[in-house]
C-alpha cells in the first residue's frame, strides 16, 4: 500500500487517500470508495472501463459474503453529460483502531487472537461453500 495523503479543511473531518498498484482509495467520512487503475498486469486486467465495472461488481458480490455491512455497492464515476466513465466500490470506512495492523502495534496477543478468529472464519466459509467436480 502506498503512502497516504491528508487533506483537512475547516470543520470537516480528514479525508484521506491511499494508492497500491492496482487502486486508488479515497476515505471521506464513513465512506471509503475504491477506483481500480487502468492497468494489465498479466494475472489481473482493468484495461478497460468494462473489465473495471465487473471487477467493482465481482469484488462487491465476493466480499459482501463475509462483510455484508462494509461492502456497499457499486457506483458509476459519470462525466458532465451524466455518461458513465469509470466505476468504483463503495465500501464503510472501518475505524484505524479496529485494524489489525493497529492492533499489532498496541496489542500483539488480542491481534493474534483476532487472527486466529479470522483465520478461522475463513476456513469454516471455504469449507461450507459450494464447490464444483
Amino acid at each position: 500500500m502506498g503512502v497516504p495523503v491528508r487533506a483537512r479543511r475547516a470543520g470537516a473531518s480528514a479525508a484521506e487517500i491511499v494508492e497500491t498498484h492496482v487502486s486508488v482509495i479515497a476515505f471521506i467520512g464513513d465512506r471509503a470508495y475504491k477506483l481500480k487503475k487502468p492497468v494489465d498486469l498479466g494475472f489481473l486486467d482493468f484495461s478497460t472501463r468494462e473489465r473495471r465495472e465487473e471487477a467493482c461488481r465481482r469484488e462487491v458480490e465476493l466480499n459482501r459474503r463475509l462483510a455484508p455491512d462494509v461492502y456497499l455497492r457499486v457506483l458509476d464515476v459519470v462525466d458532465d453529460a451524466g455518461r458513465p466513465v469509470d466505476h468504483l466500490v463503495e465500501m464503510r470506512r472501518m475505524p484505524a483502531d479496529a485494524r489489525l495492523s493497529t492492533l499489532l502495534h498496541r496489542d500483539r496477543d488480542r491481534a493474534a487472537r483476532g487472527l486466529r478468529d479470522v483465520a478461522r472464519l475463513v476456513a469454516a466459509f471455504h469449507a461450507s461453500a459450494p464447490r464444483s467436480a
